[in-house]
């Protein structure tokens, strides 16, 4: 499973469309990330204030890299 499809579901347990909504992209758009396994680097700001209002404090910009232990 790509880093891109074990966030979006295992982090945020989000569906490929409530993902895309919430970082202002298109479904289509997820679904090639996933496919490439890696996040372009414009939606990096998006997805980290996602994780932060997500998370809170808590949220690591290392999860973008290396998702947390138990997700894959």
């Amino acid at each position: 499973m790509s880093k891109p499809k074990i966030i979006r579901k295992h982090l945020f347990a989000m569906t490929q469309q409530e993902f895309a909504d919430a970082l202002q992209r298109t479904q289509p758009s997820v679904c090639e990330w996933e496919q490439r396994g890696e996040f372009p680097r414009g939606v990096l700001p998006s997805l980290r204030e996602l994780g932060k209002e997500k998370f809170g404090r808590k949220w690591q910009d290392a999860w973008l890299f290396e998702p947390p232990k138990g997700a894959a």
